[in-house]
């Protein structure tokens, strides 16, 4: 499927600066990367952020843009009927557009009935170091609490901003990275390898979905 402006998806997650995750609503657990040039969320299917099945979201609802006074994104409602809300505070009154506001670590972008969890990049690279730690033998009862403290610690320091996302979808997330530049055959921006699979995959104590 083309996201518009002829950038495939897997263009899309090779560039991506971060990810935009689905929280509540018909796109739950979904997540939407975006590039170094934003995108738009709405409704259309041309929309990087397509919400087609999300009833109360314009067409074209708002936009991710790059900053122009720093480095980073900023959110933008471009004059959607319902609104769209950044930490539940409404950006403008209904069919008017809204200034730009600088989006940060976690911030949630609610549009309709779906939320978005704002991710950067580093922030995922981040996460994924923290998931790849050594896992601890099972049969080592205190060296897997030890493990799995560190585990704890390390997350907190790193997603902060952001602990509401559950370590189970960036899991999946990186594996998702990981797969599109493998098919590209480019190196894997993340130093992920198959054979770590079993080491990242251990503390989230199950298979997950890919």
């Amino acid at each position: 499927m083309s996201t518009g402006d002829d950038v495939t998806d897997s263009d899309m997650e090779l560039h991506a600066q971060g990810s935009l995750y689905a929280t509540t609503g018909p796109y739950f657990e979904r997540a939407f990367p975006i590039n170094e040039r934003g995108g738009l969320i709405g409704r259309s299917r041309r929309c990087p952020v397509s919400l087609l099945h999300d009833c109360e979201v314009s067409h074209n609802h708002a936009v991710v843009e790059p900053n122009a006074l720093a480095p980073g994104f900023c959110i933008r409602d471009i004059g959607s009927t319902f609104g769209t809300y950044l930490n539940d505070k409404r950006l403008s009154d209904p069919k008017r557009a809204s200034e730009s506001h600088k989006l940060k670590p976690g911030d949630t972008i609610k549009v309709g009935q779906t939320t978005l969890r704002w991710l950067p990049r580093e922030h995922i690279e981040a996460a994924g170091w923290v998931l790849r730690l050594p896992r601890a033998p099972v049969e080592r009862a205190p060296a897997l609490a030890q493990a799995q403290a560190a585990l704890a610690r390390a997350h907190a320091k790193v997603c902060h901003a952001a602990a509401p996302v559950d370590l189970a979808v960036v899991g999946r997330r990186i594996e998702q990275l990981a797969h599109v530049e493998a098919r590209r055959a480019a190196p894997t921006a993340l130093g992920l390898r198959a054979e770590d699979e079993a080491d990242w995959r251990g503390p989230l104590g199950g298979e997950g979905d890919t």
